[in-house]
């Protein structure tokens, strides 16, 4: 893998790999078309025989999915933890955003060092409805980064110091929101349909980020 000499190679490679991204999903698309002329009915296009359901000993359910032959997989862990199961706004999505944010064992930047040096990548996302943390990498290195997403979802901390840099960033995300005609009239949309102590309609402003 190629070293870097300063900042703007670096942003050539990324850019590269980013052109190169956007190609192998416009064939993607071009093939997921041609497969719509082979799918006769609803029945096809479910495809049930790629999906796997395992209850765990917990009763948790595990669902198998193989999307192809590629030496990779994506781990998805979905949770009902979300602002619609809150009655603090913002809490579950902050908890959701810095679980990677220190565990008891490691830091940040040790977790995100872990987890590039075996090409892996982490994703979370939150919605009003549920929470989500998804785990990219290569099957011959799963099982090296399996124990890293466990350690995440089992042992975060949330560091002040990550917390409070979180907050900062999140205040300055939301006043140049306000300022955007788009925001402003999704939140109008939402805030006329819901209450506003519904997590679909409740107004997040500075005093949130503060508490």
């Amino acid at each position: 893998m190629q070293n870097c000499n300063n900042i703007e190679e670096v942003r050539t490679n990324i850019n590269n790999i980013d052109e190169e991204i956007v190609k192998l999903i416009a064939q993607r698309g071009h093939f997921v078309k041609q497969a719509a002329k082979f799918k006769k009915d609803t029945a096809d296009v479910k495809a049930s025989k790629r999906v796997e359901e395992v209850i765990l000993k917990n009763n948790t359910s595990l669902y198998l999915l193989n999307a192809g032959t590629q030496d990779l997989c994506r781990i998805e862990v979905i949770f009902k933890a979300a602002e619609i199961h809150s009655t603090i706004p913002l809490v579950a999505t902050a908890v959701n955003d810095l679980l990677d944010s220190g565990t008891k064992n490691k830091t940040a930047f040790e977790i995100a060092e872990s987890f590039d040096y075996y090409g892996a990548y982490l994703q979370t996302e939150s919605n009003p409805d549920y929470t989500s943390v998804k785990l990219y990498t290569l099957n011959k290195h799963l099982a090296k980064t399996l124990p890293l997403l466990k350690e995440i979802l089992t042992d975060a901390i949330f560091p002040a110091d990550e917390l409070e840099t979180y907050k900062q960033q999140n205040y300055q995300r939301l006043k140049i929101n306000n300022e955007k005609v788009d925001y402003l009239a999704r939140k109008k949309f939402y805030g006329s349909i819901f209450s506003p102590q519904h997590p679909y309609g409740y107004e997040i402003n500075e005093k949130h980020y503060a508490d």
